[in-house]
Formats: structure tokens, C-alpha cells, sequence
């Protein structure tokens, strides 16, 4: 993973931040499916059990796209990526990011039960809401994942 320079909202280069940029990895099929130039970069690609995974959602495309505080963390099984069960408490908020902005840095416990080696973090995102049509269905939505390595403490 290549760190990249960062987009403030403006659009503009933010001089002094890298960030480690991943990819949409789960694409829907659906016409209200969130746009393709959607992505999370991470603030950095190595945290420890336990630390903090800092991370921004970047809209580079043409359409809006909403989140909720909820992501998940996969690890790398024998064929493909295994959800991790979560444990706690999900706050519950919403966010809209906008054609050509970034969200502030958002916050993610890493559980400090995980061993040392590759996971990715995965976050949803659909289309915003119109409360002019029916209700969005799961069909509706994109999952965009990041890898990062846990190292020990």
C-alpha cells in the first residue's frame, strides 16, 4: 500500500497528511448503488491491538453517499476475507459526503484480542435517502474495505 496525498473538502491537496488509499472491493448492481470514486485511505497502515484505526471516506465521483458509524474488521481466511464478530456497543449517526469532499478523520477501535497480521476494515455506503421513493433495500449499497497490519505491542 502506497501512501497518497490527501484531498481536503475544498478538493485541494491537504500538504501534510498521507494517507494509505484503498479500493471498493463489493460493488452493487442496483441504479441507486453508490457512485465507483468512493474510497477509504487510512491515516496509517500499521496500528497495534487495542490502538486506534483513524480513517477518512473520500467521494471523488459524481453523487453523494451516506454511512453510518457501524464498519466491520475481516481477516484473510484459506479462500476469502472472514467478518470478525463485533463486540460492544455501535453508536448510531449518519453521515452525507458530498461529490468532491472527504470526511473528517472518523475513529475505530482495533480489538485488542487480534493477533498480529493482515485485516482490512470494511464500511457500507449507499446512495442518499429520498423520502420521495420507497425505502432503500440492502441491494442498494457498496462495501469499501482497507487493509491494515496489526503489529504487537
Amino acid at each position: 500500500m502506497e501512501p497518497a496525498d490527501a484531498l481536503d473538502v475544498s478538493g485541494r491537496l491537504a500538504p501534510q497528511r498521507k494517507h494509505y488509499v484503498c479500493r471498493v472491493t463489493n460493488q452493487s448492481r442496483s441504479p441507486d448503488q453508490p457512485p465507483p470514486g468512493v474510497r477509504l485511505e487510512l491515516a496509517e497502515a500499521v496500528v497495534v491491538a487495542g490502538g486506534t484505526l483513524e480513517y477518512s471516506v473520500v467521494n471523488v465521483g459524481a453523487t453523494a453517499v451516506r454511512f453510518g458509524a457501524s464498519c466491520g474488521f475481516e481477516r484473510p481466511g484459506d479462500t476469502e476475507w472472514t467478518v470478525l464478530p463485533l463486540s460492544g456497543w455501535v453508536a448510531a449517526w449518519a453521515m452525507v459526503v458530498e461529490p468532491g469532499a472527504t470526511s473528517g478523520p472518523l475513529k475505530e477501535t482495533v480489538p485488542d484480542h487480534l493477533a498480529p497480521g493482515r485485516y482490512r476494515l470494511f464500511k457500507v455506503l449507499q446512495a442518499p435517502f429520498d423520502h420521495r421513493r420507497e425505502a432503500p433495500t440492502p441491494t442498494d449499497s457498496t462495501t469499501v474495505t482497507c487493509e491494515f497490519s496489526v503489529q504487537p505491542r
